[in-house]
């Protein structure tokens, strides 16, 4: 489907400078026979964006009555105000656009929104305004909306669309040679092709144009546990890496940290080696994991947030890493 629009977009374009060549006037017939309009020019569009509402008030805003809308612009984390148009702009009195209040009236502060903006006059005003249902895990960092992977025939990679907050960007898989042919990597691969639309999966990228995949998962909500030691543990056949000891309330559990092999020693991710050295044991914290070639590692790890001592359990319970 992508190469069809992709062909169809091409040959538009061309279509489109063609005939471009035939609208081109004369320097000369210009100024003679051209009369250009003195209309304002649009403003350029702005793509829809997802909010965290905040909440609306009816107040003065540049010495005219308004109803203005507050929150925060969940891809940036910029606070933000709208203004609802006027059904009549040259009314005396003002009287806001029926069909943006009538999603507003019915959002409460921390609902999220979808809206569509236009900025004139140093002003951002709303052109609408709608409900936004969140995926779960979606609003974490690293965490993006399935929509679809394809093979670019043009380029022989496997590129997939992911979407964030209603937006949407494109990576490619690594690429692996093997016997002087190169191929998507077939692990990777495997992984993406069991998503569906609308699955939410964490993603790290490597920087690139497009950026490229360094790990894809399935999303899985972090598990609490308790930090032990950093311990040696089996990573692949006949070779061993750093892990960490886990106390998942009374389950011990042991999790390599994910990396790579590098010469017939596994480098584990720095970033996440450092950080678990540098937590006291007995620290709270949360974790999630990524699977690999049949093997479950530490993917991250952070302290978790303060919260209310519970009531101690009977026992130990069977480990959530794994599901």
């Amino acid at each position: 489907m992508h190469q069809r629009l992709s062909r169809m977009t091409r040959a538009m374009c061309r279509a489109a400078l063609a005939l471009s060549a035939f609208l081109i006037v004369p320097a000369a017939m210009t100024a003679a026979a051209v009369v250009k309009p003195k209309e304002k020019p649009a403003a350029p569009a702005v793509p829809p964006a997802v909010i965290r509402y905040e909440g609306n008030q009816h107040q003065k805003y540049s010495g005219k009555d308004a109803v203005v809308v507050y929150g925060v612009n969940l891809l940036t984390g910029k606070e933000m105000q709208w203004v609802v148009p006027a059904v009549d702009s040259k009314a005396k009195q003002y009287t806001p656009k029926p069909e943006i209040m009538d999603i507003v009236d019915q959002l409460k502060p921390g609902d999220y929104a979808k809206v569509e903006e236009h900025t004139e006059y140093n002003q951002t005003w709303l052109n609408r305004i709608d409900f936004y249902k969140m995926a779960a895990g979606e609003e974490l960092p690293g965490n993006f909306v399935f929509y679809e992977a394809y093979p670019d025939n043009d380029t022989h990679v496997e590129k997939i669309t992911l979407q964030k907050f209603g937006q949407a960007a494109d990576v490619v898989l690594p690429m692996k040679t093997e016997k002087g042919e190169s191929a998507p990597d077939p692990a990777m691969l495997a992984t993406v092709n069991a998503f569906k639309k609308g699955d939410v999966v964490s993603v790290e990228v490597m920087n690139g144009d497009p950026p490229v995949v360094k790990s894809i998962d399935a999303y899985k909500p972090p598990v609490q546990a308790k930090i032990g030691k950093v311990v040696e543990a089996d990573v692949a056949e006949g070779i061993k890496g750093p892990a960490v000891e886990l106390d998942e309330g009374g389950t011990a559990v042991t999790l390599p940290l994910k990396g790579q092999v590098s010469g017939k020693k596994w480098v584990a991710d720095p970033v996440l080696l450092n950080r678990v050295k540098n937590m006291k044991l007995g620290t709270v914290v949360l974790v999630t994991t990524h699977d690999q070639d049949g093997k479950t590692y530490l993917r991250d790890i952070k302290v978790a947030p303060a919260q209310p001592a519970a009531a101690s359990g009977s026992g130990a319970t069977p480990s959530k890493f794994n599901k």
